[in-house]
């Protein structure tokens, strides 16, 4: 049921555009950005339908407008075959509340964040745990805060990887929402050595590479309870010197005193720049 083959002469015509493809019962199971013929070239994959029609939602966009568009049409259609969330996911499909939050939220230099949290980036989408593994799916910070604070505590709980130097520095835990804006800040307890994860499964390094292959990894575990102090970065959206955002990795673990060291060197370049 695929369309034809673009020819050359449209596809000069098109620029950037967004597409989907449907099966034959009609449901989107992948929306994607390109130029070109880039939407042909999912032919012959074999984690795809045999048959499914390819559909233009949108050309003649900028890159910038195109991955907008796809990063919309992913978070409202859910296809079932993105493996990845589209590029600034977190800024589509917002509830309002967690809109309000976000542009209501003053920037706070990461220059001045006091020691000792450890920033946890709560956010919806799918992920793979490991190479291979069936996708599983987070949800939001407010679909989380909706069924009450014991649920957001026990999202950001850990088991967190580290070493025990960086495990004792953690005082507080901070939870950031989607769009880096830090909705709460607990207190925590010396941290806990564990080797097993709450459901009883033993931890083990995947990596081949790794010296302590089938090794339990050193991971900590903290008791969590509300702060005792109001902190500064309640409300707040974290921003590097420059105003850029300084969580932008894969990962949700950050710490406040490894985003004060770059933003401290960024503050000095900065300096020298002016």
């Amino acid at each position: 049921m695929h369309t034809e083959v673009l020819r050359p002469e449209v596809t000069a015509l098109l620029g950037f555009y967004v597409y989907r493809l449907v099966s034959p019962a009609g449901a989107t199971f992948y929306v994607g950005k390109g130029v070109g013929d880039r939407v042909h070239q999912h032919r012959g994959r074999t984690d795809f339908p045999d048959t499914y029609e390819e559909r233009i939602v949108q050309w003649g966009l900028s890159e910038a407008d195109a991955l907008r568009l796809e990063a919309a049409l992913i978070a409202v259609l859910d296809p079932s075959l993105n493996r990845v969330a589209g590029h600034g996911q977190a800024d589509c499909d917002l509830r309002t509340d967690t809109l309000q939050a976000r542009l209501g939220a003053a920037a706070f230099d990461v220059t001045h964040i006091p020691d000792g949290i450890l920033i946890v980036q709560v956010r919806g989408g799918v992920y793979y745990p490991y190479p291979g593994a069936k996708p599983c799916r987070h949800a939001g910070f407010e679909d989380i805060a909706a069924q009450g604070e014991d649920a957001v505590m026990q999202r950001v709980l850990g088991d967190w990887t580290t070493g025990a130097a960086t495990a004792k520095r953690v005082r507080q835990i901070a939870v950031a929402d989607g769009s880096n804006v830090i909705r709460r800040v607990y207190d925590v307890s010396d941290p806990i050595r564990v080797t097993h994860a709450q459901n009883g499964e033993l931890y083990v390094v995947a990596s081949v590479k790794s010296k302590r292959h089938g090794q339990p990894q050193p991971r900590w575990r903290w008791c969590i309870g509300p702060a005792a102090n109001p902190s500064p970065i309640v409300g707040t959206r974290l921003v590097f010197p420059d105003g850029t955002d300084p969580i932008k990795n894969q990962s949700p673990f950050n710490l406040s005193w490894e985003l004060r060291r770059k933003a401290t060197g960024m503050h000095r370049v900065l300096a020298v720049a002016s």
